[in-house]
């Protein structure tokens, strides 16, 4: 039975996952973005890194806690923010800076939700296009964004 429901797990999460999936297509190839809540369990703030003057930051989610397969992560998956640049960033950039704000407080108080968006791209290989099911080449993920560095929290 213990291994029964192994396999069920196994076989029910790919479309699970493919639910929360959204696929956008892009000019060369499909992007993938996907909701994800930072929560004090699951996330921290990587301390060696801040917030940078471009609007940079990074969340390293524990491995254990992020629904898209991973194979060559055991520990932490990094999700980066990407800097902004160019002229008249600075509301994109304090944008950024009151999400870091607010994933903070939820990682330093330990309680309430942050929910994001993330982009899976680069990193990512297509296993299956029907059901979606994905997988991460490497332990990094991106938040999403627009075409001029402003973050993109909706999907």
């Amino acid at each position: 039975m213990r291994m029964l429901k192994g396999l069920l797990i196994l076989v029910v999460a790919p479309c699970a996952l493919a639910d929360e999936i959204k696929v956008n297509p892009g000019r060369y190839s499909d992007y993938y973005h996907m909701a994800f809540e930072i929560t004090a369990e699951n996330s921290r703030l990587n301390p060696k890194y801040g917030f940078t003057e471009a609007g940079q930051f990074e969340v390293l989610i524990k491995a254990n806690s992020f629904p898209v397969p991973h194979p060559n992560c055991d520990r932490e998956i990094i999700l980066r923010m990407p800097a902004t640049l160019g002229t008249n960033m600075a509301e994109p950039i304090e944008r950024k800076r009151a999400l870091y704000n607010q994933i903070r407080q939820v990682t330093q108080d330990g309680q309430g939700v942050v929910r994001v968006v993330i982009e899976l791209n680069p990193y990512v290989s297509v296993i299956e296009k029907n059901p979606l099911t994905l997988k991460l080449d490497r332990c990094n993920v991106f938040f999403r964004q627009t075409g001029d560095g402003a973050y993109k929290g909706s999907l």
